[in-house]
Order: structure tokens, then sequence, then C-alpha cells
């Protein structure tokens, strides 16, 4: 049996989003927040050494919330998260 505490500590997983599609909209999400070229968007960096606040996190999780199609965890968004980490933490399986 496993503890509400050990399952709310997993990254849920939208049924059919890869890796890849994940970190597209996170890249296009902090290119818009950011006002900087996708092609600046360095995915292995820090969300936090790209400039995202926890103010600007927080719009981030809710508006990926809305995309995802399920509430992303804040507890993601540890200081070592960047967006390929973020990505493959929320990707379904096998992709």
């Amino acid at each position: 049996m496993t503890s509400n505490n050990a399952q709310s500590a997993q990254a849920p997983r939208a049924e059919g989003r890869t890796a890849e599609e994940i970190r597209g909209w996170l890249v296009s999400y902090l290119s818009t927040l950011l006002d900087t070229p996708k092609e600046r968007i360095d995915v292995s960096t820090t969300f936090e050494h790209h400039g995202l606040d926890s103010l600007g996190a927080v719009a981030m999780l809710s508006d990926m919330a809305r995309w995802y199609g399920e509430e992303v965890s804040s507890d993601l968004l540890d200081q070592d998260a960047s967006i390929a980490s973020l990505a493959q933490d929320l990707a379904a399986p096998g992709t």
C-alpha cells in the first residue's frame, strides 16, 4: 500500500504528453515571459538561472496546468530544476 505522502510527491502523468512536447511548451513560455528568442533558452539550465522568481513560477505552473490537463506541484521546481528535468518528470512513461 502506498501512503498519501508518497503519492503526492510523484509527478502527475498526463496521458500522451511527451518530454519533447513539454520541453517545447516550457521553452515557448519562458521565451515569451522573458522576451528572449527560443534559441537562447537552454533546457539544461535551472529556471532560477533563467530569471524565473517564485511569483513567475506560480504563474507558469498555473498556465501549465491548463495546458497539461493536471495540476503540477510546485515541489517539482526545486533549486536544481531545469526545463529538461521537469519535462522528463512530467512526461508520460516511455516517451
